[in-house]
């Protein structure tokens, strides 16, 4: 896929997940055993689905590369926690958030 074949990318890419990240990513995830740290009720997910590392404060808002911003997260967990940051612009269809203003109805032509 062209796409992920870009030069560009790759190199802003490297910038932002250089070093530090991948040498802290690998720490988090021997640190959670390779199992989802999301807590339902106290208690660790511990799936082993897909599990991706996850920063806790997202890098646009300063959260940095640190050993302490980073954690394994299933797929399902992941995916949840990246749409309610969006504002629910990922989220699955139809699933919306408590929070979420009234659907206004749509004007009609």
């Amino acid at each position: 896929m062209p796409w992920q074949n870009d030069p560009e990318k790759r190199r802003r890419d490297a910038k932002v997940y250089g070093p530090e990240y991948k040498r802290n990513r690998a720490v988090a995830w021997r640190r959670a055993d390779g199992r989802c740290e999301w807590l339902i009720d106290g208690r660790r997910c511990g799936s082993r689905d897909r599990c991706q590392v996850d920063h806790i404060t997202p890098v646009t808002q300063n959260g940095g590369h640190g050993l302490e911003n980073l954690r394994v997260l299933c797929r399902s967990h992941h995916q949840a926690k990246t749409a309610q940051e969006g504002g629910g612009y990922r989220a699955h269809h139809g699933q919306r958030r408590e929070a979420d203003p009234p659907v206004q109805e749509r004007t009609k032509w």
